[in-house]
């Protein structure tokens, strides 16, 4: 967020499936943070939220969770996101 650049080497060990968030309409800055840190992480997706910003309400972020950390996104049954 600052603009120092995060070293690949220093994440590399974090092998937990993570989900990076952002919303659209967010600044820049924290846009580009979420960006830049799902590329260092080695197991890592990134979601934007449409039509949100910085402070996304409980009821919009809950479903992205509960898609991420069950597997299962209500459309399309099982997903594959983050399996090895």
């Amino acid at each position: 967020m600052y603009g120092a650049p995060l070293d690949p080497g220093e994440w590399a060990a974090v092998r937990v499936p993570t989900q990076v968030v952002y919303g659209a309409k967010s600044e820049a800055v924290l846009r580009e943070g979420s960006r830049v840190l799902a590329e260092v992480l080695p197991n890592a997706e990134l979601r934007e939220l449409d039509g949100v910003g910085h402070n996304v309400k409980m009821k919009v972020l809950a479903p992205v969770l509960t898609e991420f950390l069950t597997g299962e996104d209500g459309r399309r049954g099982p997903s594959k996101a983050g399996v090895e």
